[in-house]
């Protein structure tokens, strides 16, 4: 390793789950370039979101905070929120890094509460969130830099895939309104936005406009709702085109949104394949530490529900890639839970060689000792916070407290039962009561099951 600090390379995408690349097993997706990114660093196999929406985990993936330090559950509650306090965008990423001479950038999506990234230390090198991003990206690699940087590239997809559910939702319901169909593409901006997912749509109707299955991914095995399927799911929908899919959708369109946001997780391989080529090739490629990771994942037609929210695998769970040459081994994949928004910073800090003071806010840990240790942490338990519950969740097993209604308190065996679907609270009443104990140390307070 020079004696020169590595520079960290960063990229984000939104809304991809953990199983979405070729490298998983996924024989639906093919993504070359995480698939290189893992074959030549380390792939955490339970990576988990703090809260799988926008704005809490990008908090927490920049702060290493919980969300619930801010009062944060949902997207909306940062229209509530009056201001983040100086401490913690002082204590952000940026900011950590500059203080140890680093030069920090940033590109893409923000979608952070009440402030920007430009709050937190970093300076902007592009706004785009697409195609301009990946080529600036590639033009930032390709040049000598004096200073160690910390780069992060933040692409928007594949979370278009929400659009199709939202589209279909508008136009179904102004044809009952008004008795006439109307394309709703332009009026959503997909048609100038959003042209990855438009390009997508017109892959799937040349595909005989859509009714041949022979390209479509099948269901998942876990598509019917869950058994005693807790009231806090279904009160995800009111936002009602949430509750539309799930009452409307037949089986091809179930399979259709499948391949679209496998379409969709395709196309932005490919910029970052864009990324990566220049990162070889160019000046840097030896001293950089490259980390990938997604803010949340989508539900993927798994409980009969798309976007995301509920604390369900397909939802929390997200990639996690690290390759740093000659430091951390090729190839491995850790299969220990670990917490990407509490566990990033830290990560990050110790890449940086910066002594976090010991009075600090992180309740997360740097991964780096688990992967060179090559130690199994199977004790630890993540929280992860949602709009209509808290849980926490083990390598094995998962309790989940939804805040209200039928079924709150939820059991999952992760190990016997991946899919999540059905409650093993009456059948494991000693793990039930660990969870119990585990989840009033995690939040400070004993679970109200009443």
């Amino acid at each position: 390793m020079s004696e020169k600090k590595p520079n960290i390379l960063i990229i984000i995408t939104d809304q991809q789950n953990s199983r979405m690349m070729s490298c998983t097993g996924n024989a639906n997706v093919n993504t070359p370039a995480l698939d290189r990114l893992a074959k030549n660093g380390v792939r955490f196999d339970q990576a988990l979101c703090t809260n799988p929406v926008c704005v809490p985990a990008r908090f927490s993936l920049f702060t290493g905070l919980r969300p619930s330090e801010i009062k944060l559950r949902c997207n909306e509650d940062a229209r509530v929120i009056s201001k983040v306090s100086d401490a913690i965008l002082a204590n952000g990423m940026g900011h950590l890094l500059q203080k140890a001479e680093y030069k920090t950038f940033y590109g893409g999506k923000e979608h952070f509460p009440t402030f920007k990234a430009k709050d937190i230390g970093f300076t902007y090198f592009t706004r785009d969130e697409r195609d301009q991003l990946a080529r600036e990206s590639a033009e930032f690699l390709k040049k000598e830099h004096d200073q160690p940087f910390l780069l992060v590239i933040s692409f928007i997809n594949p979370h278009d895939v929400c659009y199709m559910t939202i589209n279909d939702y508008r136009e179904n319901k102004e044809k009952q309104r008004t008795g006439k169909f109307k394309k709703l593409l332009t009026k959503l901006g997909l048609d100038r936005k959003r042209v990855e997912l438009r390009n997508v749509l017109s892959l799937l109707e040349e595909t005989e406009n859509g009714k041949s299955p022979a390209v479509l991914p099948d269901l998942p095995k876990n598509h019917e709702p869950q058994t005693d399927e807790p009231e806090g799911v279904r009160s995800l929908f009111k936002r009602k085109f949430r509750g539309y899919a799930r009452e409307s959708w037949n089986e091809l369109k179930w399979r259709q949104h499948r391949y679209i946001y496998a379409k969709l997780t395709e196309k932005v391989d490919e910029k970052i394949g864009q990324v990566l080529d220049a990162l070889q090739t160019g000046p840097n490629s030896e001293n950089t530490v490259v980390i990938f990771t997604s803010d949340h994942g989508d539900h993927d037609a798994s409980h009969k529900l798309e976007h995301k929210t509920a604390q369900y695998v397909e939802a929390v769970e997200v990639p996690f890639l690290i390759k740093w040459n000659h430091v951390l081994p090729k190839g491995r994949v850790v299969k220990n839970p670990i917490s990407v928004g509490l566990d990033l910073l830290p990560t990050v800090c110790e890449i940086a060689d910066i002594k976090v003071a010991a009075n600090n806010r992180f309740t997360g840990r740097s991964i780096l000792p688990l992967i060179k240790a090559d130690i199994e942490d199977t004790e630890r338990w993540i929280p992860i916070e949602c709009e209509v519950g808290r849980g926490i969740w083990g390598q094995d097993w998962a309790y989940v407290l939804y805040d209200e209604g039928t079924h709150r308190e939820q059991l999952y065996n992760l190990k016997e039962d991946p899919g999540q679907t059905k409650n093993y609270k009456e059948l494991n009443p000693d793990i039930l009561e660990e969870c119990r104990e585990k989840f009033a140390k995690l939040y400070a307070e004993k679970p109200s099951i009443s």
